[in-house]
């Protein structure tokens, strides 16, 4: 649902509607990427998103824009986005000669490798629905990674 920076807590909150319910929980980003439950309940774009916003938050990056719940940033929704079984996962990463993440997908039926930059990867709501939800949440630290030392990215 969204995100907001808690001064008090010094933390990164998460609003989750679960999906079918009327219920909106808020809670610590730490908990939920570490609850496999929590994760089971999300798509895989939000995975991808939390995974982001932890690494975002372990390198003391703070949203000025989102503190506190009355300013939280709303999420796009994906109710209207099935989860089904991923159909690709992560093979290997590395750093090209242009200094370009680069992050390999291997289809689980088939014997070729996919490499794609970071960026075309989580700018890809395809290919982020075909991953696990662990392997989105890690394609999320990367691209935070790769983000924060291009210094490109603007919160």
């Amino acid at each position: 649902d969204g995100y907001y920076f808690d001064r008090k807590t010094q933390t990164t909150m998460v609003s989750i509607c679960l999906k079918n319910k009327r219920t909106t929980e808020i809670e610590p980003i730490n908990n939920i990427i570490f609850d496999p439950n929590y994760l089971n309940e999300l798509h895989q774009i939000e995975c991808c998103l939390l995974g982001m916003l932890a690494n975002n938050q372990r390198n003391d990056v703070i949203y000025s824009n989102y503190i506190g719940l009355a300013n939280m940033k709303r999420l796009q929704n994906t109710n209207y986005l099935r989860n089904h079984k991923p159909l690709l996962e992560i093979s290997s990463q590395y750093v090209n000669n242009f200094n370009e993440d680069i992050v390999v997908l291997k289809p689980k039926y088939a014997n070729n490798l996919l490499p794609f930059k970071i960026l075309d990867l989580i700018n890809n709501d395809d290919l982020l629905s075909n991953l696990s939800k662990q392997d989105a949440l890690s394609i999320g630290y990367t691209a935070s990674d790769f983000l924060l030392k291009d210094a490109k990215w603007k919160l």
